[in-house]
Formats: C-alpha cells, sequence, structure tokens
C-alpha cells in the first residue's frame, strides 16, 4: 500500500476584496490558489474539495464540523 503525505492549510490570505489567493500549508509553504488546486486534485491537501464552476475551479473546506478549519476562520498570513 503507497501512503501519500497530505499536507494542511493552516493560514490563507486574501485580495482587496476578501477572496481567497494564497495558502500556507502546514510545512510552511506558500502556494497561490492555483497551485493549491493542483496539489489538491493530487490528493496532497486533506480537507478540501474542489467545485467545478463553469469558468474556473473553486476550492471549499470538507464539511466536518470543526468550524476552527473553515477557511474563514483561518488566520492570515
Amino acid at each position: 500500500m503507497f501512503i501519500i503525505d497530505q499536507f494542511e492549510i493552516v493560514a490563507v490570505k486574501r485580495d482587496t476584496r476578501g477572496n481567497l489567493t494564497n495558502f500556507k500549508l502546514n510545512n510552511g509553504q506558500e502556494l497561490d490558489y492555483n497551485q493549491t488546486i493542483q496539489m489538491a486534485e493530487t490528493d496532497k491537501i486533506k480537507g478540501v474539495n474542489i467545485i467545478h464552476r463553469k469558468d474556473r475551479k473553486v476550492l471549499r473546506g470538507v464539511p466536518d464540523g470543526e468550524p476552527g478549519n473553515n477557511f474563514d476562520n483561518l488566520p492570515t498570513f
């Protein structure tokens, strides 16, 4: 059995309109939105879903009943 190391998003960065732009992982790595989607698509980030919209992909936290790990509740960097 092959186990993939999975990272967690621990902080976020937003633009002036409040849209998520960057994410910090628990290993200190900082990713832009597209890099984060690419890692999530290959199961390297846990606790996220990718929603497919008409013109783009959108990251959402997995609803797990823990409000502390929702993107809105994560610290900024």
